[in-house]
């Protein structure tokens, strides 16, 4: 099965403040979005080459975190590379939505972007989440500054079963991240 899909959007700027614009043929389908006070983005990680979606596993650079499954994790390497932030909408003015914690790069392609529904997005139930991940995740991935993978591409033609990423934080202490491939 092959599945086709075009970009809704894409973001313009990013910031405390981040610009999304959506194009003008879907321009319409904004109607009445300012009503929410959140939104879901969900966006296509354009920078992910392919060679890096062949990965299936990461070891994250905290202590005390396991190797994990691409699935266990919120990396950007994976075999689909598809966003997804729940994000506050600040404004809209005609094609263009302004939103609060918006996590993609200018010139990201937006996929879709669907109101915030609690009784559709909230987990049902208990949610139950690893020790290591309510510890270590929520509280470094809040300090990122900025990822590079620019020489994650090169690295896997070197060494096709094992890249990394450097992550920086807003401290200025930097990480980097080994994803490996099987």
């Amino acid at each position: 099965m092959k599945l086709e899909f075009e970009p809704v959007g894409e973001v313009v700027e990013r910031g405390e403040v981040s610009h999304v614009r959506i194009f003008e043929k879907y321009g319409k389908a904004l109607e009445n979005i300012e009503q929410f006070s959140h939104i879901v983005v969900l966006y296509w990680m354009h920078a992910v080459t392919p060679e890096l979606r062949q990965a299936v596993k990461v070891q994250p650079p905290w202590p005390g975190m396991p190797n994990l499954g691409i699935f266990a994790s919120r990396f950007p390497t994976r075999p689909n590379p598809i966003g997804l932030i729940t994000v506050r909408l600040v404004s809209r003015e005609d094609d263009s939505l302004f939103v609060r914690g918006l996590d993609a790069d200018e010139g990201t392609p937006i996929i879709d972007i669907k109101p915030y529904n609690p009784f559709f997005d909230m987990p049902k139930g208990e949610l139950v989440l690893p020790e290591w991940a309510g510890k270590y995740v929520k509280e470094h991935l809040r300090k990122i500054k900025s990822v590079s993978m620019e020489d994650a591409e090169k690295e896997y033609k070197a060494e096709p079963n094992k890249v990394h990423f450097d992550l920086e934080l807003r401290s200025g202490k930097k990480f980097r991240v080994n994803v490996y491939f099987e």
